[in-house]
């Protein structure tokens, strides 16, 4: 599992401190900051225990509006998409035009239908008369 960047240098510092405390054994200071810096590291593990248990959770209740709730509050940008740049790098925060840079984009990269059918290897035998939704 890939800790987040925090946690990470926490740990790194952490390396580094005891290295020098094993070089400097009667450093009271070194002594003293790796202490600190152990505290902390596991109060930041404790908490990104605690997220992920919550995550999870949220995950398998299976109430879609807690879901979405969740998903919702980690979206970078909360007017749906960010800022994006133009053909000449220049950015672009309106919807009409971000619309358009999508349109363009995905125009380019789709196929005109020709409309031929693609040859099936299988097909159907039987066919559904009436269909009931009740």
């Amino acid at each position: 599992m890939k800790y987040p960047s925090n946690i990470r240098k926490l740990f790194s510092v952490k390396k580094l401190l005891w290295r020098a405390c094993r070089v400097q054994p009667n450093n009271i200071q070194l002594k003293n900051r790796y202490c600190q810096i152990q505290v902390e590291c596991r109060r930041c593990l404790s908490t990104r225990k605690y997220e992920l248990e919550r995550e999870q959770h949220i995950i398998e209740s299976g109430s879609t509006c807690n879901f979405y709730r969740y998903v919702n509050s980690k979206l970078l940008c909360s007017s749906g998409v960010g800022c994006l740049f133009d053909h000449n790098g220049l950015p672009v925060t309106q919807d009409s035009s971000k619309a358009n840079i999508f349109n363009n984009y995905f125009a380019s990269v789709c196929i005109n239908d020709d409309g031929k059918l693609p040859c099936l290897l299988f097909h159907v035998r039987f066919l559904m008369t009436s269909v009931s939704i009740t």
